[in-house]
């Protein structure tokens, strides 16, 4: 269930996150005369992206920046509506960028994903050429849940193929859509987006 919030010192969220401590040491507020809101939501839960979401803003590949392993990198910008939003967007995460990964921790890793039972589809590229090459995992959009073999057979023609980590090409690569149960799929780091996309 997505988890939308203004980053202000009263919001109930923010309170409900952060500690005293970490709420005293916020050094920069969202401008509260801007319209929008700070997201997250499972759709897509690897890299913990912090979504920006504006009243007129898409219902899909909404402006984010992912904070796991952030790089102050913002994604799907062309999706932006108002850039004094984006603006602000951008700096109170780079000002606040240690209590933005506590929270996200807590939506991705704690009391969101500990209600998740049901496995996700991903496909699995294994190399054909060599054992000892790693396989990579790529969790397939949302919409994939129920029926996630057939769907990657309708979507692999077009998708990013990734490069076999040992012989960094693609050429060698097999492609399965497989189940993951929930601890396994919290592993995986890289998911395909709607324009069948690799990211992460």
């Amino acid at each position: 269930m997505p988890r939308q919030f203004t980053f202000t010192r009263e919001n109930a969220e923010v309170r409900k996150a952060l500690s005293p401590e970490q709420i005293a040491a916020v050094r920069q507020w969202q401008n509260e005369r801007l319209d929008y809101q700070f997201e997250f939501h499972t759709q897509h839960m690897a890299g913990w992206p912090c979504y920006l979401r504006e009243p007129d803003g898409p219902n899909r590949n909404l402006p984010k920046v992912n904070l796991k392993e952030y790089i102050g990198q913002l994604l799907q910008g062309s999706s932006v509506r108002t850039q004094a939003n984006v603006n602000d967007f951008e700096a109170v995460i780079a000002a606040n960028i240690d209590a933005f990964k506590a929270m996200a921790e807590l939506f991705y890793e704690g009391e969101e994903v500990a209600t998740s039972t049901e496995p996700t589809w991903h496909v699995e590229f294994a190399c054909n050429r060599d054992k000892k090459a790693k396989t990579v995992f790529i969790r397939l959009p949302s919409r994939a849940k129920a029926l996630g073999a057939a769907f990657w057979d309708n979507m692999k023609s077009r998708a990013e193929k990734p490069n076999c980590p040992l012989h960094r090409n693609a050429r060698c690569l097999d492609d399965t859509a497989v189940q993951l149960e929930p601890a396994e799929a919290r592993k995986v780091t890289k998911y395909y987006n709607d324009n069948s996309e690799i990211v992460g």
